[in-house]
């Protein structure tokens, strides 16, 4: 199965980067549009330190709230992102690695952690020691069942 562009960027993390820094980033716009700045008000220094503490403390706020509402909607969009790349795997299922450095590799799968949705793979001695061959559920995709 040729994965697509789709399963490489939920593999790489970008809709965590993208959720992350969107959501607290909205929120700093939305106080800043909320809190309209004029050249009156910051011209005294009071106004000019609360301003500035709630510019510094919305970005926070943003940042946990994304955490707290991610759970409810990156959770189901990851759970179902695993079940497209073929999850639940088995042991000796045959998959491919989405993401780097063993990009695209084909492994076989030796053990699987259901109750963390990972997968350890066959990658060498030294990974296997240093757990290295550890992959999520989105980072890798069946390609033959076991």
């Amino acid at each position: 199965m040729k994965p697509t562009r789709m399963q490489y960027i939920v593999a790489e993390g970008w809709l965590h980067r993208i959720w992350f820094t969107g959501i607290p980033l909205l929120c700093t716009l939305a106080a800043i549009g909320m809190l309209k700045p004029t050249p009156e008000l910051l011209s005294d220094w009071r106004n000019l330190f609360n301003i500035a503490v709630i510019v510094l403390a919305v970005p926070i706020i943003g940042y946990f709230s994304a955490l707290l509402i991610g759970f409810f909607i990156l959770g189901p969009i990851l759970y179902s992102r695993g079940l497209k790349n073929g999850a639940p795997f088995h042991k000796g299922d045959l998959v491919r690695i989405l993401v780097s450095p063993h990009r695209d590799r084909l492994v076989r799968v030796y053990e699987v952690w259901e109750s963390r949705d990972q997968v350890r793979v066959e990658l060498g001695a030294k990974e296997e020691e240093e757990v290295k061959d550890v992959f999520s559920f989105t980072q890798i995709c069946k390609e033959q069942d076991a």
